[in-house]
């Protein structure tokens, strides 16, 4: 299992992030994406699926909320 895919908290999933108050939609996508990148079911052995399904889900959850609290635009 590699050691990424251990670090399933969301606060060890943001920090794996790196959000910052002053990011703005385009820098998460960025992120978002970057995250994906590296953690995505499709890129790892089925039998972490289940792990990296989890960050997936964490992160884009973290992303999705930092996207609503800077508002439209």
């Amino acid at each position: 299992l590699p050691d990424h895919l251990m670090r399933q908290t969301i606060e060890e999933i943001s920090e794996d992030l790196d959000l910052k108050a002053e990011d703005d939609r385009e820098t998460l996508g960025e992120k978002r994406r970057a995250f994906a990148r590296r953690n995505h079911p499709d890129r790892h052995h089925p039998d972490f699926h289940e792990k990296a399904t989890s960050r997936m889900k964490i992160a884009n959850l973290l992303v999705d909320e930092a996207i609503r609290r800077r508002g439209p635009g």
